[in-house]
């Protein structure tokens, strides 16, 4: 089970160290390229959408032009598919890519699924990891806290798919009274080139695109964002070591225990915590450094650029 902590940071200062190190950010810029290069397909104009969309799909082509009164509303359309697309290529990409490293250290997939909905929002979850062994089980928590540290040479593998949406009736989607958000947390040790990896992938929509080709004279404004950060592995893992071993030092004090509602995805309970005294002491108060590689992608329903 896994927690949500509340951390509310009394006193603190929070440093990166090493920030001359070189990182092997190799993967992290193909990724964000990649992701770029697909992102700059969904700026083209309406010949070239159709002509991209229907080697895709035939079905959504015919069902955007039944459905769009204008142009402008067939690009808006046809951007929210490909937008889509780009997403989905990345979800299954990262997944081969959890299901190949399972097959290689012979790790088993454990998964969490947890779906939640507060008045008009609806959220679901899924989370993925490689088997952690004893970092797995009730032994090595307290209060929320991983407390047993990192083996020598551990190596982390996690995905995470989120969707976020609104539950609104037609009238209120079109108005553009709801918002959808789906995000991809991807996070991979690598201590045989000495990297660690975290890439995060969002796909936002003013209303729910991912039908839009259902709604008559449907308009919209998606963002496509894709960010990976790469520290060394070495800082990484003895980040997340002194980490533990501060938090069984006394690091964070338990404030507050809030009951979570049934089905929560971050558990039963949430622990308000903030800094014990002097938190400058804490030496995982200062984090790894690292390398940023980000690219934003912003669509409305006529033809623009970043």
């Amino acid at each position: 089970m896994r927690f949500l902590v509340s951390v509310f940071l009394l006193l603190g200062v929070i440093g990166y160290a090493n920030a001359d190190a070189t990182y092997n950010t190799a993967e992290a810029e193909q990724v964000v390229a990649s992701v770029s290069d697909m992102g700059d397909e969904l700026r083209a104009d309406y010949d070239a959408l159709i002509e991209k969309v229907r080697a895709i799909n035939p079905k959504i082509v015919d069902e955007i032009e039944k459905k769009a009164k204008s142009d402008e509303a067939k690009i808006s359309m046809l951007r929210s598919y490909l937008a889509r697309e780009t997403f989905e290529y990345y979800k299954n990409k990262f997944m081969s890519d959890l299901k190949q490293r399972s097959r290689e250290t012979g790790r088993k997939i454990r998964h969490e699924d947890f779906e939640t909905q507060e008045n008009k929002v609806k959220n679901t979850q899924t989370y993925y990891w490689l088997d952690r062994g004893d970092l797995d089980e009730k032994k090595c928590r307290k209060d929320g806290w991983q407390i047993c540290p990192y083996p020598d040479g551990f190596e982390d593998f996690s995905l995470t798919i989120e969707e976020t949406n609104q539950v609104n009736s037609k009238k209120e989607k079109r108005s553009g009274n709801a918002s959808d958000m789906y995000s991809i947390r991807f996070h991979k040790d690598v201590p045989s080139e000495n990297y660690y990896l975290a890439c995060t992938i969002n796909l936002d929509y003013a209303s729910e695109a991912f039908n839009a080709y259902e709604v008559d004279d449907f308009y919209e404004n998606s963002t496509l964002r894709v960010f990976c950060s790469t520290e060394l592995y070495s800082e990484h893992h003895a980040w997340r070591n002194q980490e533990v071993a501060d938090i069984v030092a006394g690091k964070y004090d338990i404030v507050s225990v809030e009951k979570l509602p049934e089905g929560s995805p971050f558990g039963k309970v949430v622990y308000g915590t903030r800094f014990n005294e002097n938190p400058t002491a804490w030496k995982s108060s200062v984090l790894p450094s690292s390398s940023a590689s980000t690219a934003i992608f912003d669509y409305s329903s006529s033809k623009r650029s970043d």
